[in-house]
């Protein structure tokens, strides 16, 4: 699955958010999160691969 990016007026690159929420049941990623979970050691090289974390504080 290959998400259309756009520039968001300047505010940085986003996924169109329908798109992005619909199909995940067909996206490798999200199996494997699902499976596998995102922090720890049986971690899947797709998700290292093509996976980015942004980690924010509120």
């Amino acid at each position: 699955m290959s998400l259309k990016i756009f520039d968001a007026f300047g505010l940085g690159r986003l996924a169109n958010p329908l798109e992005a929420h619909v199909n995940y049941d067909k996206d490798d990623r999200v199996i494997a999160l699902i499976a596998h979970g995102l922090n720890n050691l049986s971690q899947p090289k797709i998700i290292k691969d093509r996976c980015h974390w942004v980690e924010t504080i509120d």
